[in-house]
C-alpha cells in the first residue's frame, strides 16, 4: 500500500505507523521527501518503524517537483535536488547497516561520528524505491535504488526504458540487480463497452475540476508542482485520446497534467493480460489504483490481483512474480 507525501499532506511515516499497528501482514511503500529532513534523523525514524512493523516497510524516495519545494523554503534546482537525494539515500543505507560510527562529507550533508542505535529490522536493510524519467533521476535511481517505479506507458517505450535503466545500473557498484514497479490506474467494466463508458464518465468529471490548461508555466492547482518529465510524456500521449497497445489510455493525464492518471481500461481479462505483458518485460511489482477507491479496491482484490498471480505462475512456474513471500507489496 502506497502512502503518499507532498509539501501539504499529513506525515506519511505517522500514517504508515498507525496503519501498521492495525494490520498484521500488509506492507507499506512510504513516500519520503529528502529535502525537509536530515538523513540521520530519517534513518532512525524508518528503522524504528521497520522494527515496530516487523519489516513491513519500503522507503519510496520523492525528490519533489519544481514549484513544490519552494513552499518550504527549499531553493535548490532540479539537478541539485537529485544530487541531494543521492547523498540522502547513501546516508540512509549506511545508517541502517553500520554498527560502527561513520562520517560523511558531501555537497549537501556533512557530519562526523554518527551511529544509529537502531539498525534496520530487514536484512540487509530497508529497500529503497525510486521514480523519475529525467536524466538526473535515471543517474541517481540506477545507482541508489533497489526498485525503480515507472508510469504505465506503451509497451515499446517501457521496454526501452527498462533496458536503459538496466544498462545504467550494470555500470554502477550495486548490491543487487534493479527491480521494476509499474504505476497504473485500472478502469474495469463487465464488458469493454461498459469499461470505456466508465472511463469517459471519469474524464468528464475530472475535466470539470482539474484546472489544468496544459500551458507551460501553469501547474495544476490540485497537485503539488509543475508536471515532471514523465508527466509530460503521458500528457502528450493522451492528448488525442488514442488507445495504445490493447488497453492503455492517457486521456485523463492530458486533463490532470499527471502521469499517474494513465489507465488500463477494459474487462478484468483485458486488464490482467495487459499487466502480464508488462511483467514479461521485467516488471515485478504493481502499484494499482483507481478513481473510486472503495469500489476499486474490492474489484482489484477479487478480479485482478489473484488472477495476475495465478496466470504468471502458470506461465513461469519457477519465477514467482511477487517474490518468495505471499505477502509481497503490490
Amino acid at each position: 500500500m502506497l502512502v503518499g507525501a507532498s509539501a501539504e499532506m499529513a506525515d506519511s511515516l505517522q500514517i504508515a505507523a498507525y496503519a501498521a499497528g492495525k494490520t498484521d501482514w500488509l506492507k507499506f511503500l512510504i513516500a519520503h521527501r529528502p529535502g525537509p529532513i536530515h538523513p540521520t534523523l530519517a534513518a532512525r525514524k524508518f528503522a524504528a518503524l521497520d522494527h515496530l512493523s516487523r519489516g513491513r516497510i519500503i522507503l519510496h524516495a520523492i525528490t519533489s517537483r519544481d514549484g513544490e519545494t519552494g513552499r518550504e523554503g527549499d531553493r535548490l534546482d532540479k539537478d541539485q535536488r537529485y544530487a541531494r537525494t543521492r547523498e540522502h539515500l547513501q546516508v540512509l543505507k549506511r545508517a541502517w547497516t553500520s554498527t560502527e560510527r561513520f562520517s560523511y562529507s558531501g555537497e549537501h550533508y556533512r557530519f562526523e561520528d554518527f551511529r544509529s542505535e537502531v539498525l534496520a529490522y530487514q536484512k540487509p536493510r530497508i529497500k529503497v524505491s525510486f521514480a523519475g524519467d529525467s536524466p538526473a533521476a535515471i543517474e541517481v535511481g540506477s545507482a541508489e535504488a533497489d526498485i525503480y517505479s515507472l508510469y504505465a506507458q506503451p509497451l515499446k517505450q517501457t521496454e526501452t526504458l527498462i533496458a536503459t535503466l538496466r544498462q545504467r545500473a550494470e555500470q554502477q557498484q550495486r548490491e543487487a540487480p534493479l527491480e521494476f514497479t509499474l504505476i497504473a490506474r485500472l478502469i474495469l467494466g463487465t464488458t469493454e463497452q461498459s469499461a470505456w463508458k466508465r472511463a469517459q464518465r471519469i474524464l468528464e468529471q475530472v475535466s470539470g475540476t482539474s484546472g489544468y490548461t496544459g500551458r507551460e508555466n501553469l501547474s495544476n492547482p490540485n497537485f503539488d508542482g509543475s508536471p515532471s518529465v514523465g508527466d509530460r510524456r503521458l500528457i502528450d500521449l493522451g492528448k488525442d485520446g488514442s488507445v495504445h497497445d490493447t488497453a492503455l489510455w492517457a486521456g485523463i493525464s492530458a486533463v490532470t497534467g499527471r502521469g499517474n492518471s494513465a489507465a488500463l481500461v477494459g474487462t478484468p481479462e483485458t486488464v490482467t493480460e495487459a499487466l502480464l505483458r508488462y511483467a514479461d518485460l521485467g516488471v515485478t511489482n504493481f502499484i494499482i489504483h483507481g478513481f473510486d477507491p472503495y469500489e476499486d479496491v474490492a474489484d482489484y482484490g477479487r478480479e485482478i490481483i489473484p488472477v495476475v498471480r495465478r496466470e504468471w505462475r502458470n506461465r513461469h512456474i519457477k519465477t514467482p512474480v511477487f517474490g518468495p513471500s505471499r505477502h509481497a507489496a503490490e
